[in-house]
């Protein structure tokens, strides 16, 4: 096992090394400069992500701040790479349940008779070579963001995701990643050109749009950093909202 997945991260360390910043600019990051490409490339292969196929990507704030942007799956995907990663447990925290931290690490819970409002949730993520597991609790209060649409229909998965994160970024000091999940406070406080870009992102949750012209949306959202040019591409999403519910009724 350990050999196999040796094996595929020298393979994949190869092909990102025959990616050239000026490739991932012309292909996925076109107002990018080329030595943020570079640093894309750098983490790419350090963490073994495909940033061709969206596993790890470049996200500019409106401010000019810089992330590297990717998701749970891409966490467990570098979690899952090494050797030691002996498995993740995590669950939701309501009003009502009864959770106790043990001595030796592990979480005791108990479900309420009366299930309440959702509180957090926790994860432990375990290695073979550490005797405690990373344990992270993501408080709901300061993640939750139910302007969007994920959000509001899958609450105790999105709090889950965020908990998942925080520990497996704890147990394999994953620095220089971020995800969308797990910004809480940050993206609240976020100025008009975000909270306009989240929206945008949120009506392309409607099912009306297939995956394919959901990926070309969000790929064109990412290069925009104009707030006229975001304003116009808004609108444009909803005209087009409105036309396909039209039909569908």
């Amino acid at each position: 096992m350990t050999q196999n997945r040796n094996s595929e991260a020298q393979y994949r360390y190869l092909a990102h090394k025959q990616l050239t910043p000026q490739i991932i600019k012309n292909v996925v990051a076109p107002n990018s400069t080329l030595e943020e490409c570079a640093l894309l490339i750098h983490l790419a292969s350090k963490y073994n992500l495909d940033p061709l196929t969206g596993e790890i990507y470049i996200l500019r704030q409106r401010t000019g701040k810089v992330n590297f942007y990717t998701s749970r799956d891409g966490y467990l995907k570098i979690a899952n790479s090494h050797p030691a990663f002996d498995g993740i447990q995590a669950d939701v925290v309501r009003q009502g349940d009864v959770v106790k931290h043990n001595n030796d690490g592990s979480i005791s819970h108990t479900y309420g008779a009366n299930r309440g409002a959702i509180l957090g949730a926790y994860a432990l993520a375990y290695r073979t070579d550490r005797k405690y597991p990373a344990y992270c609790f993501a408080d709901y209060s300061e993640y939750n963001r139910l302007e969007q649409n994920t959000w509001r229909k899958y609450p105790t998965a999105m709090i889950q995701k965020v908990a998942e994160i925080m520990a497996l970024k704890r147990a394999f000091s994953i620095t220089g990643l971020v995800s969308k999940e797990e910004m809480g406070d940050e993206q609240k406080r976020a100025d008009p050109f975000d909270q306009r870009l989240q929206q945008c992102y949120s009506l392309l949750d409607n099912p009306v749009f297939n995956n394919a012209e959901r990926m070309k949306y969000t790929n064109f959202l990412k290069s925009i950093y104009d707030e006229s040019i975001l304003k116009s591409y808004q609108r444009r999403i909803r005209l087009e909202l409105t036309r396909r519910s039209k039909i569908a009724a």
